[in-house]
Parts: C-alpha cells; sequence; structure tokens
C-alpha cells in the first residue's frame, strides 16, 4: 500500500511539472477566438472567417460569403420574406424571430435590429454602430457594455 501512495504521489509531482511547461511551449499561437453578443439593439458587423451562430428578434440579416469557392455552410430559419440577392452575392433576410447559421469559409455578416443574440468562433473583427443595448465579449473577456456610437474589437489571431 505504501509504495502504491508514493508512486501515485510521484506520479502527481511529475504531471504537475509537466503541465506548466506544456503550457507555454508555443505561447506565441493563439488560434481561433471567439465572439459573443447579448441582447443587443442597433447593427452588428461581423468579418471572420470560422463560424457564427445567432438569433434576432426583429430585424435584418446581410450575408456575404468572401470564401473564393462559396464553401461556406449557410442556414436562416424564420425569414418573413424571400431573401433578396445583391449582384455582389450578398443575401438578405428580414423578418422576426430569426435564427442563423454561417460554417466555415470567410464572411461579412451584418445584423441590424433588436434582441441580437450571436456567438462566433475565428478569426475577425467585429464593429458595432449605433447600438443602444446589449453587451460584447471577445475571447472569453467578461462581457462590457459599448457606447452608442461606434464599437470595434478584434478576435482570434489576427493574420
Amino acid at each position: 500500500m505504501r509504495k502504491f501512495v508514493l508512486t501515485l504521489v510521484l506520479g502527481l509531482v511529475l504531471t504537475a511539472l509537466a503541465v506548466p511547461s506544456a503550457a507555454f511551449a508555443r505561447p506565441a499561437e493563439r488560434g481561433d477566438g471567439t465572439l459573443a453578443v447579448k441582447n443587443a439593439v442597433g447593427q452588428v458587423t461581423i468579418r471572420a472567417q470560422g463560424t457564427v451562430l445567432g438569433r434576432i428578434a426583429n430585424g435584418t440579416l446581410t450575408i456575404l460569403d468572401l470564401s473564393p469557392n462559396g464553401s461556406n455552410d449557410t442556414q436562416v430559419f424564420g425569414f418573413d420574406r424571400k431573401p433578396r440577392l445583391r449582384p455582389d452575392g450578398t443575401s438578405v433576410y428580414q423578418g422576426s424571430d430569426m435564427r442563423f447559421r454561417v460554417v466555415g469559409g470567410q464572411y461579412t455578416v451584418v445584423v441590424l435590429g433588436s434582441g441580437i443574440n450571436l456567438s462566433a468562433v475565428g478569426r475577425g473583427s467585429v464593429l458595432g454602430q449605433g447600438v443602444t443595448d446589449g453587451v460584447f465579449s471577445t475571447d472569453g473577456s467578461p462581457f462590457r457594455l459599448v457606447q452608442p456610437l461606434l464599437y470595434t474589437d478584434t478576435f482570434g489571431q489576427q493574420p
């Protein structure tokens, strides 16, 4: 029993010493980051590479696929009118209680309205214009209120 306890303690000590060295092995690589927006009112623009999921209580959703081959997977539910397709490939949706998902590739998503809730994972930037309510968080930071005129931030490792 005594050998077992000694082996267990020694194993825990070695593991404790190995974890910090592994954590500092590549400090320059941050990788993908996160963005979260809760209950915002105004306009939120995301230019990113990765994935974004969201819900809009009432408003307009504009999605532009910037991928070279148009390879992202876009799904929008709950729009009131047939989406408009602009000449540049931008899709525009309008409605209430819309839900959306853009997976993979590069994209620009513009959400204008109220009750904006979204999450993004990847690398990119966010721009809030005329945001009068809601909170924002990037890369796991605490949620914070934003100024009504203009809010800009980045998430994830920038190229």
